[in-house]
């Protein structure tokens, strides 16, 4: 099944000029038009700040892991206003103390780089149709990682009322139009 992601507001966090272009080239493959891209942490702070973002893509090595930062405030809502916000991190070598961090940080999916645009179809159809719920506890906010987390176990899961894009498809914001194949 295909969807609408014309009208996504989505934002492209990478430092690398090639990765952005190659991935915005992918996006723009599947359908997303509404497209942003920035460079550096402090830039993606003022496109959070200034408008709506549906859907953040970052390098999580952007900045020495700063980004992971903006993640966790995105999740506690302290900047962006949606700690709800679909946020897939990109990793160049998924190497387990990074992909732990960006775990911990409340990233929905991490991507290893470099990118195809199977993986990211497959990746964002998934996010789509089938997003972990969230959980909140004192020090984390963001999807339950599906492994045997104590986080995940100790938390109280949001309901469907509670939290946008967390009960399925007919809650993330790109399902408004499905198309047909």
């Amino acid at each position: 099944m295909q969807f609408d992601f014309r009208d996504v507001p989505t934002v492209i966090a990478d430092e690398d000029s090639g990765a952005r272009q190659a991935l915005q080239g992918f996006l723009k493959s599947m359908g997303f038009r509404n497209l942003d891209h920035v460079e550096s942490v402090e830039a993606l702070g003022i496109r959070l700040a200034k408008s709506e973002v549906a859907l953040l893509i970052g390098s999580a090595t952007m900045a020495d892991g700063e980004i992971l930062d903006i993640i966790r405030r995105i999740r506690r809502n302290e900047i962006a206003g949606q700690p709800f916000m679909p946020v897939v991190a990109l990793v160049s070598a998924p190497e387990a103390p990074l992909v732990r961090r960006v775990i911990d940080a409340g990233a929905d999916l991490i991507f290893s780089q470099p990118l195809s645009q199977a993986s990211i179809e497959q990746g964002l159809g998934a996010l789509v149709m089938k997003r972990r719920p969230f959980v909140v506890t004192y020090d984390y906010v963001g999807p339950i990682d599906g492994g045997p987390n104590e986080k995940a176990k100790k938390a109280l899961p949001w309901s469907k009322s509670q939290t946008p894009c967390a009960g399925g498809p007919q809650d993330f914001p790109t399902n408004r139009r499905p198309r047909k194949s």
